[in-house]
Protein backbone atom coordinates (compact mmCIF):
# COMPACT_ATOMS: atom_id res chain seq x y z
CA UNK A 1 0.00 0.00 0.00
CA UNK A 2 1.14 3.53 -0.74
CA UNK A 3 -0.41 6.70 0.64
CA UNK A 4 0.30 10.38 1.17
CA UNK A 5 -0.63 12.32 4.29
CA UNK A 6 -4.06 11.12 5.50
CA UNK A 7 -3.87 8.42 2.82
CA UNK A 8 -0.63 7.23 4.42
CA UNK A 9 -2.35 7.06 7.81
CA UNK A 10 -5.16 5.01 6.24
CA UNK A 11 -2.72 2.69 4.46
CA UNK A 12 -0.88 2.15 7.75
CA UNK A 13 -4.09 1.38 9.62
CA UNK A 14 -5.17 -1.17 6.99
CA UNK A 15 -1.75 -2.83 7.13
CA UNK A 16 -1.90 -2.94 10.93
CA UNK A 17 -5.32 -4.56 10.98
CA UNK A 18 -5.69 -8.15 12.09
CA UNK A 19 -8.03 -9.23 9.26
CA UNK A 20 -6.26 -11.84 7.06
CA UNK A 21 -8.21 -10.54 4.05
CA UNK A 22 -6.36 -7.23 4.29
CA UNK A 23 -2.82 -8.57 4.67
CA UNK A 24 -0.28 -6.53 2.72
CA UNK A 25 3.39 -7.14 1.98
CA UNK A 26 4.70 -3.60 2.41
CA UNK A 27 3.67 0.00 3.12
CA UNK A 28 5.09 3.25 1.76
CA UNK A 29 3.72 6.22 3.69
CA UNK A 30 4.64 9.75 2.70
CA UNK A 31 4.41 12.41 5.45
CA UNK A 32 1.70 10.40 7.21
CA UNK A 33 0.27 11.44 10.56
CA UNK A 34 0.99 8.45 12.78
CA UNK A 35 0.11 9.90 16.21
CA UNK A 36 -3.13 11.84 15.88
CA UNK A 37 -3.36 12.65 19.59
CA UNK A 38 0.05 14.34 19.49
CA UNK A 39 -0.96 16.35 16.42
CA UNK A 40 -4.23 17.43 18.05
CA UNK A 41 -2.27 18.64 21.05
CA UNK A 42 0.24 20.73 19.13
CA UNK A 43 -1.02 21.51 15.62
CA UNK A 44 -1.75 25.10 14.71
CA UNK A 45 -4.61 23.66 12.63
CA UNK A 46 -6.50 23.06 15.90
CA UNK A 47 -7.39 26.45 17.41
CA UNK A 48 -6.25 26.93 21.01
CA UNK A 49 -9.77 27.91 22.10
CA UNK A 50 -10.95 24.41 21.19
CA UNK A 51 -8.23 22.81 23.33
CA UNK A 52 -9.00 25.24 26.16
CA UNK A 53 -12.74 24.49 26.07
CA UNK A 54 -12.20 20.72 26.04
CA UNK A 55 -9.56 20.63 28.78
CA UNK A 56 -10.79 18.79 31.84
CA UNK A 57 -14.13 17.81 30.33
CA UNK A 58 -15.30 14.24 29.69
CA UNK A 59 -15.10 15.01 25.97
CA UNK A 60 -11.34 15.53 26.16
CA UNK A 61 -10.78 11.92 27.23
CA UNK A 62 -13.24 10.55 24.69
CA UNK A 63 -11.64 12.47 21.81
CA UNK A 64 -8.07 11.58 22.83
CA UNK A 65 -9.01 7.90 23.21
CA UNK A 66 -10.52 7.85 19.71
CA UNK A 67 -7.52 9.66 18.22
CA UNK A 68 -5.24 7.04 19.77
CA UNK A 69 -7.39 4.25 18.30
CA UNK A 70 -6.89 5.83 14.86
CA UNK A 71 -3.14 6.34 15.31
CA UNK A 72 -0.85 3.78 13.63
CA UNK A 73 1.81 4.28 16.32
CA UNK A 74 -0.58 2.73 18.86
CA UNK A 75 -0.93 -0.49 16.81
CA UNK A 76 2.71 -1.36 16.15
CA UNK A 77 3.57 -5.04 16.54
CA UNK A 78 6.42 -7.36 15.66
CA UNK A 79 4.64 -9.17 12.81
CA UNK A 80 3.50 -6.08 10.91
CA UNK A 81 4.59 -5.58 7.29
CA UNK A 82 7.71 -3.52 6.57
CA UNK A 83 7.26 0.24 6.25
CA UNK A 84 9.12 2.87 4.27
CA UNK A 85 8.34 6.30 5.71
CA UNK A 86 9.18 9.30 3.54
CA UNK A 87 8.89 12.72 5.11
CA UNK A 88 10.03 16.28 4.51
CA UNK A 89 12.17 17.56 7.36
CA UNK A 90 10.55 21.02 7.15
CA UNK A 91 6.94 19.79 7.16
CA UNK A 92 4.83 22.16 9.27
CA UNK A 93 1.53 20.32 8.82
CA UNK A 94 2.66 16.83 9.91
CA UNK A 95 5.95 17.20 11.77
CA UNK A 96 8.87 15.02 10.64
CA UNK A 97 9.00 13.73 14.23
CA UNK A 98 5.80 11.76 13.51
CA UNK A 99 7.65 9.48 11.07
CA UNK A 100 10.76 9.29 13.23
CA UNK A 101 8.73 8.23 16.27
CA UNK A 102 6.78 5.65 14.25
CA UNK A 103 9.95 4.12 12.83
CA UNK A 104 11.60 4.06 16.26
CA UNK A 105 8.55 2.36 17.78
CA UNK A 106 8.52 -0.23 14.99
CA UNK A 107 12.21 -1.02 15.41
CA UNK A 108 11.76 -1.34 19.17
CA UNK A 109 8.98 -3.87 18.55
CA UNK A 110 11.18 -5.87 16.17
CA UNK A 111 9.38 -4.75 13.02
CA UNK A 112 11.08 -3.48 9.85
CA UNK A 113 11.05 0.24 9.11
CA UNK A 114 13.14 2.63 7.06
CA UNK A 115 12.86 6.41 7.23
CA UNK A 116 13.81 8.47 4.19
CA UNK A 117 14.05 12.18 5.05
CA UNK A 118 13.58 14.71 2.27
CA UNK A 119 15.87 17.43 3.60
CA UNK A 120 14.28 20.87 3.74
CA UNK A 121 11.01 19.76 2.13
CA UNK A 122 7.57 20.63 3.42
CA UNK A 123 4.27 18.77 3.13
CA UNK A 124 3.35 17.29 -0.24
CA UNK A 125 4.94 15.82 -3.34
CA UNK A 126 3.10 18.45 -5.34
CA UNK A 127 5.61 20.95 -3.92
CA UNK A 128 8.52 18.52 -4.01
CA UNK A 129 8.09 18.07 -7.75
CA UNK A 130 8.67 21.77 -8.35
CA UNK A 131 12.20 21.49 -6.95
CA UNK A 132 14.89 19.17 -8.35
CA UNK A 133 16.50 19.20 -4.90
CA UNK A 134 13.43 17.44 -3.47
CA UNK A 135 12.18 15.36 -6.40
CA UNK A 136 15.37 13.48 -7.31
CA UNK A 137 15.74 10.89 -4.61
CA UNK A 138 12.43 9.91 -3.07
CA UNK A 139 10.94 8.21 -6.16
CA UNK A 140 14.13 6.25 -6.73
CA UNK A 141 14.07 5.21 -3.06
CA UNK A 142 10.44 4.04 -3.31
CA UNK A 143 11.15 1.93 -6.40
CA UNK A 144 14.34 0.41 -4.96
CA UNK A 145 12.67 -0.37 -1.62
CA UNK A 146 9.56 -1.92 -3.21
CA UNK A 147 11.65 -4.07 -5.57
CA UNK A 148 13.57 -5.42 -2.59
CA UNK A 149 10.40 -6.18 -0.62
CA UNK A 150 8.17 -7.50 -3.39
CA UNK A 151 10.61 -9.51 -5.54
Amino acid sequence: LVGESAGGQLAAMVALGEDPATRVKAVVALYAPTDLAAIAGSSKQVPQWIRDNLKGTPFEGIILARLKELSPIEHVRRDMPPFLLIHGTADTLVPFEQSRAMCDRMKSAGASCELYPVEGAGHGVRWWESSPAFSKGYKREIMHWLKERLS
